[in-house]
């Protein structure tokens, strides 16, 4: 399976982004559910300023290639952001 990104702008904010893709999980998936991780590694098939294209291997493939789905999770970085902020004029219940 072979996945192409590229991005406006090159340099040292798109290398940040690329060693990523090797190390994030990729599978694939039958029709009927079942999972199977890459397991023959990847290949660097392309590497500009801005772009990278990697190729994911898989062995033991048995179906034909449209009977798998190919998914990959590139999760994101979860932070905590403090944010300021203040009520106006908002109608307050007393409990009683």
């Amino acid at each position: 399976m072979r996945i192409a990104v590229t991005y406006d702008v090159g340099g040292p904010s798109f290398e940040s982004h690329q060693r990523w893709m090797l190390h994030n999980k990729s599978e694939l998936q039958t029709t009927d559910g079942k999972r199977i991780n890459q397991n023959s590694g990847f290949d660097i098939s392309l590497e500009l300023d801005g772009a990278i294209e990697v190729e994911y291997c898989f062995d033991g493939l048995t179906n034909d290639p449209g009977d798998y789905r190919f998914v990959y999770e590139a999760p994101t970085l979860l932070i905590n952001v403090p944010i300021e902020f203040e009520l106006n004029d908002v109608p307050i219940k007393e409990k009683r």
